[in-house]
């Protein structure tokens, strides 16, 4: 008999007032549980109005609607990458990607692709890149560069200089994905030639026997087992440490006007 899903509690929240920018989302049935962590944007192209990260969001849901349940990872990142291939053809935008974590009910078994993480009962799993922490190490650096020559903490929080310092490295992390080499990460991006090293490296974390999972974004710098206490702990986070430099790191901070340093999702659910 296969198990049955229950929501428990769920969230999802854009960094900003205007949840149309959300680039994350949450989708869910009675087959599947997907967290989506769309791609921030290193540029200003807008496609009818959204960046790249919320479409590849809101094709991900899409996708996973037309889905019977039965589906095996190779079939679901085909299908994903086959819809976002659809959609860079002709917007002409190629920072169409996302991130995704997945709890099959058929298979009992989460998968994993980018960097998203989860509790399987309490116990955490995330995967994080080598790429990110490279990045983070440069702006750390950076801020320390200019908080020597005469920077605010304050003025660095209205308008990042340490991010416009490394937003080429960041631009360049794009000629890594889904990539064969020492750098390389998985991404859901719509790069249909290189489907099967996304396959390769997909995080799979086997859930029989389990019964409450928890799943997020990477919008959190720690994962708990209810949303009140994973949300306080955020708060008490970016009110010690807003530029994100100091205890918990990013490549970004909580600046002047946003909710947090980045759009953020959470579902608990239980297996009966």
């Amino acid at each position: 008999m296969l198990n049955s899903i229950s929501i428990i509690e769920e969230f999802t929240k854009s960094k900003f007032a205007d949840e149309k920018k959300n680039e994350d989302g949450l989708f869910y049935n009675d087959s599947f549980v997907v967290v989506i962590d769309g791609v921030t944007s290193k540029s200003n192209e807008l496609y009818d109005g959204f960046t790249g990260g919320v479409w590849a969001k809101e094709i991900i849901k899409k996708t996973f609607c037309k889905f019977n349940g039965d589906e095996s990872i190779e079939c679901i990142i085909n299908e994903i990458q086959n819809e976002i291939h659809k959609v860079v053809v002709e917007s002409k935008i190629h920072s169409i990607s996302a991130s995704a974590i997945i709890y099959s009910k058929k298979y009992d078994m989460i998968w994993s692709i980018g960097d998203c993480q989860c509790l399987v009962d309490k116990k955490l799993y995330n995967s994080n890149k080598e790429l990110e922490g490279i990045a983070i190490q440069a702006r750390k650096m950076a801020i320390h560069a200019l908080l020597l020559n005469g920077y605010t903490e304050e003025q660095l929080l209205q308008k990042d200089a340490s991010r416009e310092a490394i937003m080429p490295l960041l631009k360049l992390q794009s000629s890594f994905a889904n990539v064969n080499d020492k750098y390389g990460y998985a991404i859901l991006n719509g790069d249909i030639q290189k489907n099967q090293y996304i396959i390769d490296n997909v995080y799979k974390i086997d859930t029989k026997g389990a019964t409450e999972i928890v799943m997020s974004s990477d919008g959190y710098f720690s994962l708990y087992d209810t949303l009140e206490k994973t949300e306080k702990q955020l708060a008490l986070d970016l009110q010690n440490d807003p530029l994100c430099f100091k205890n918990n790191f990013a490549t970004k901070g909580k600046y002047f006007g946003t909710d947090s340093f980045d759009d953020r999702t959470y579902v608990r659910f239980k297996i009966n």
